[in-house]
């Protein structure tokens, strides 16, 4: 993996779980989700929407895509916040996550994209062990979250690919977040009309604190389009398998600085799958593949010839007619004469200089 994706992927996780411990200890009433998104749209909507709308070869094909994402965004977030009025975080989120699996096969049913052996066990590990987490947050209700996890995990699958698709029309990062910003404004939208029809009020009855609202908006845009340029370089299964370190990193935070031990085995044993999950998409990644996939590209490793070829004759091709002693000189690009050859490389004594310089003379 190139240095600038890891990059961008370590820092997207580290803003990710920054911004779900803030929203954690936010009250469920204040609806910190409205509250971020506008965020964003504040204060990194003006700078994304000039560069997507100045920067973006605009046609048909990107406008769609545009639109997929910022529908499957709004569906994402309609489906999370219903489900989280069922169950909790601790069961919904993680199923939520647990779609690199279904991109994976998105990704090679519509476009083709062929992941590698340990890429698949990468993820069926990811995803065992997010599946093992949610199973710690089991309670009464979770039948009716199901359904709508489920959506927003179909959701997730749908606006990832066409981010993917996407990062061929928008070339800069401040575009990345233009695009992002349309489909967080849909979102918003629906968050607001939601809460319209459930309260009779456009606004959450309760603010977040300003620094949240800060930090929230402006990590919650970043993370994501860091994810999205990844995506330029990496397939989206694996990226959004990546990801989901966050959640194993939240977890260890939750359990060793909150001191959340509630059903610990099973989280910690999730945790250690996930990150199983990561290694074995590392050790794909660096070329160490199990079994030859077909289209999947092999790294070539620069070789040494062995000792025993050092004192091998030269290949005919650099022996030219009566110049048989004559070695390439990559110099003049003429053969300069090297007298009499022993296997190829040991040059003649020096007492034999004068007759070799008399035959090349009589030659030229």
């Amino acid at each position: 993996m190139a240095n600038d994706v890891g990059l961008a992927l370590s820092a997207s996780v580290l803003m990710h779980v920054a911004w779900n411990l803030i929203a954690r200890h936010q009250p469920r009433e204040a609806e910190p989700l409205w509250w971020v998104l506008l965020a964003h749209a504040v204060l990194l909507g003006p700078w994304g929407l000039y560069s997507l709308i100045t920067e973006v070869a605009w046609d048909a094909r990107f406008v769609a895509l545009l639109a997929t994402s910022a529908t499957a965004n709004a569906v994402y977030f309609l489906g999370l916040g219903r489900a989280y009025g069922h169950a909790p975080v601790a069961l919904v989120y993680p199923l939520v996550r647990s779609s690199p699996l279904l991109i994976g096969i998105w990704s090679w049913l519509l476009f083709a994209e062929v992941l590698g052996t340990l890429a698949w066990l990468g993820v069926a590990l990811n995803v065992a062990g997010l599946l093992l987490m949610a199973a710690t947050g089991r309670g009464n209700s979770e039948g009716r979250a199901m359904p709508w996890a489920m959506l927003a995990m179909l959701a997730t699958s749908v606006y990832s690919l066409s981010d993917k698709a996407a990062t061929g029309h928008v070339a800069s990062f401040g575009g990345l977040v233009g695009y992002i910003t349309v489909g967080y404004l849909v979102s918003w939208a629906m968050i607001s009309l939601r809460l319209r029809r459930t309260t009779g009020r456009w606004t959450p009855r309760k603010p977040i604190r300003a620094s949240a609202i800060v930090a929230g908006g402006l990590f919650i845009g970043l993370a994501y389009a860091l994810v999205i340029h990844a995506m330029r370089f990496l397939p989206a299964a694996e990226v959004v398998a990546y990801t989901n370190a966050g959640i194993a990193l939240a977890t260890v935070i939750s359990m060793v600085v909150y001191r959340e031990r509630t059903h610990w085995p099973l989280r910690l044993v999730g945790t250690a799958l996930v990150c199983a999950g990561l290694l074995s998409l590392a050790l794909g990644r660096s070329g160490l593949e199990l079994l030859p996939d077909a289209g999947h590209e092999r790294p070539s490793f620069p070789t040494t010839a062995p000792a025993s070829d050092a004192r091998r004759p030269l290949p005919l091709s650099a022996i030219s007619g009566r110049t048989r002693g004559a070695r390439p000189s990559f110099a003049s690009g003429r053969h300069a004469p090297v007298g009499k050859i022993d296997h190829g490389l040991a040059p003649a004594p020096l007492r034999d200089a004068p007759a070799a310089a008399a035959r090349h003379r009589r030659l030229a």
